[in-house]
């Protein structure tokens, strides 16, 4: 029978060595305790994921390029989180890439936006668990939400024109729109004013666009 639950079977060790190896390809480098502290997110989110389907992710090993070094490339970005001090994942999900984000950036506050209340209460939880005081879970609809941020970032939502327009009442003057695409899709273009990266990573092609009102 195929395993449906996420494997939290592997050692702190052997998790942080993975983790490290696969984030030296786009050059990124972790300090122990925020590598810790994803190990044990992983583990947290294996733990909810029996009962509250919040991943299909599940191995470690996809878990470490799908989701954390995914989550973490735009620390890669020039200049992108220069005097910044307020973000919105919006549909973060599971926590992604909000959670490893706010664990690189504890100076930075991280609001958790999710319309689907079991992962909002896992992320509540995980806060507490794993003493993360800058992240805030957020159970709403984005356009019932009206705080403003410096930047907005997306992993798992398609952005269109009529998002990106949407989301612009959440961004403080001069803010950004950070948008995920594979590498075959292609940027909203023509009426915003945008700048791309792209990440040639072992296992996938990833872009990156960002988009300033």
């Amino acid at each position: 029978m195929k395993k449906t639950n996420p494997d939290s079977s592997v050692s702190c060790e052997t998790f942080i060595e993975t983790l490290n190896r696969e984030l030296s390809f786009p050059g990124i480098e972790l300090q122990n305790e925020t590598a810790t502290k994803l190990y044990l997110f992983w583990e947290h989110l294996c733990s909810w994921n029996s009962t509250h389907n919040l991943t299909s992710v599940t191995t470690y090993e996809d878990a470490v390029q799908k989701h954390f070094v995914d989550s973490l490339l735009p620390v890669l970005i020039p200049s992108l989180f220069n005097k910044v001090e307020k973000v919105l994942d919006f549909g973060t999900g599971a926590g992604f890439p909000g959670v490893p984000l706010s664990l690189y950036f504890p100076h930075i506050n991280f609001t958790l936006l999710d319309k689907a209340r079991k992962k909002t209460s896992f992320l509540q939880f995980l806060s507490a668990s794993l003493d993360i005081p800058n992240i805030y879970p957020i159970n709403a609809e984005i356009s019932q939400y009206f705080e403003k941020f410096d930047i907005i970032i997306s992993r798992a939502v398609n952005l269109n024109e009529k998002t990106l327009h949407d989301l612009a009442k959440n961004l403080l003057p001069g803010g950004t729109v950070v948008s995920y695409l594979s590498e075959f899709q292609s940027p909203v273009s023509g009426i915003f004013e945008y700048s791309g990266f792209e990440f040639d990573l072992p296992f996938t092609k990833r872009k990156i666009f960002c988009y300033r009102f």
